[in-house]
C-alpha cells in the first residue's frame, strides 16, 4: 500500500525517503553571540553545546512546520510514483536533478509524473534569509534545551514533560501559520 501525499488527491507514492543535507554552523541564521546574549551566558565553555542547540531547534521547527528553515540541498527518493507529487519541505528554491521535469507551483511545488519507478530528486529548499519570526522561534527554543541540560539528574521526568509543554507553546506562538500554509 502506498502513501498519498498531503493535498494531492490523485498521487500515489511508495518507498518515500527524504534526506536533507546536514545543517552546519556556517548556515545558522542565529549567531553564537546572539544566542549567548539571549541565554544570558557570559562564558565560552558551552559554545559548542549552544551551537548544537541552535541546530536542534531548527530541526524541531522543521519537523513541526514541515518546511525547510535553512536553505540547503535535499534528496528525495521515490521507489514508485504517479500523479501529482508534492515536493516536501518548502519553500522549494530549485529542482536540480533530474532536469526537464515539469515543476508547478510557487513556494510549494509539485511534479506531474506518470508511473515512474526509482525516481531521485535533488533540490534546494529553505529560506534565505530566514524570516524574523522563525529566528525568534529558534531563539525562544534555546532556553528550553539549555535549561534542560543544566537540570539535576533526579528531575528527568519533570523536565521531559516541561520540555514538551514549552516546545508546544513556542510552536503555537511563532509557527502556527507556517503549519497551515
Amino acid at each position: 500500500m502506498g502513501l498519498v501525499i498531503k493535498g494531492m488527491p490523485y498521487s500515489h507514492v511508495s518507498g518515500f525517503n527524504l534526506v536533507p543535507a546536514e545543517i552546519t554552523t556556517a548556515m545558522l541564521p542565529i549567531t553564537l553571540e546572539e544566542a549567548k546574549t539571549f541565554l544570558r551566558v557570559n562564558h565560552d565553555e558551552d559554545d559548542a553545546i549552544i551551537q548544537g542547540y541552535i541546530i536542534t531547534a531548527i530541526k524541531d521547527i522543521e519537523d513541526y512546520t514541515h518546511r525547510a528553515v535553512v536553505q540547503r540541498p535535499h534528496t528525495l527518493h521515490l521507489d514508485f510514483a504517479t500523479g501529482k507529487v508534492e515536493i516536501p519541505r518548502p519553500p522549494i528554491v530549485s529542482v536540480d536533478s533530474p532536469t526537464g521535469l515539469d515543476v508547478h507551483g510557487y513556494e510549494t511545488k509539485w511534479i506531474d509524473i506518470e508511473d515512474i519507478e526509482d525516481l531521485t530528486l535533488e533540490y534546494t529548499a529553505g529560506y534565505d534569509p530566514v524570516p524574523d519570526d522563525l529566528q525568534s522561534a529558534i531563539l525562544n527554543q534555546l532556553p528550553v534545551y539549555y535549561t534542560q541540560s543544566q537540570m539535576a539528574e533526579g528531575l528527568k521526568v519533570m523536565q521531559h514533560s516541561m520540555l514538551a509543554w514549552q516546545t508546544h507553546a513556542i510552536a503555537e506562538n511563532y509557527l502556527y501559520h507556517y503549519n497551515t500554509i
